[in-house]
């Protein structure tokens, strides 16, 4: 499945180009193009692009996850102070002086083995705001075929056999007067 949005906006914190959102039945990955967060009134975040993926191995059973950032960096007063990885390793911290925390390619493992991967993670300091941005999520996978009737196959499965069964016999029977008559 796919999902598109034009454009996102949050006023005055974060705007945004296209949004393409991807999931399957392993795997998950976003992207945001031209993500331009404020994070003060001097302080802003921008990139080109930015994405992140996950997926789960149904052969090992293990669950990973990446992040790529096009063109990031941190700017004040519009001019850029600091690059932001192109490929960071997981849980890769940036702190900003007196403004933000960044965490680029921000993994989390919830205890059902779900994992989180956001592409760029910040906290602003001295208060409870947090801007997310590139966001995955996958878990283990259960890849068996369901039936449609959970629990209730054998009762289908011995009904559509009596059904047959009478049917077969009705015709039959419904075939040998046909004969005797005929005769």
């Amino acid at each position: 499945m796919i999902l598109q949005r034009l454009l996102s906006i949050i006023a005055g914190l974060l705007t945004t180009g296209v949004v393409t959102d991807t999931a399957g039945p392993t795997t998950a990955s976003t992207r945001v193009a031209n993500p331009d967060a404020t994070l003060t009134g001097r302080v802003g975040l921008r990139a080109t692009a930015v994405t992140s993926s996950c997926s789960f191995n149904a052969n090992t059973g293990v669950v990973t996850g990446t992040a790529t950032i096009s063109n990031g960096r941190v700017t004040v007063g519009g001019v850029a102070t600091s690059t932001l990885a192109a490929n960071p390793p997981p849980n890769t911290t940036i702190t900003v002086p007196g403004v933000a925390t960044v965490i680029l390619n921000r993994q989390t493992t919830a205890g059902d083995g779900t994992l989180t991967v956001t592409a760029i993670y910040v906290n602003l300091l001295r208060s409870t705001q947090t801007l997310a941005i590139g966001t995955s999520v996958c878990n283990a996978a259960n890849l068996a075929p369901v039936p449609i009737l959970p629990g209730k196959s054998l009762e289908l499965t011995l009904g559509g056999l009596g059904l047959l069964l009478f049917g077969g016999l009705g015709y039959r029977a419904s075939r040998r007067r046909k004969l005797e008559t005929a005769a």
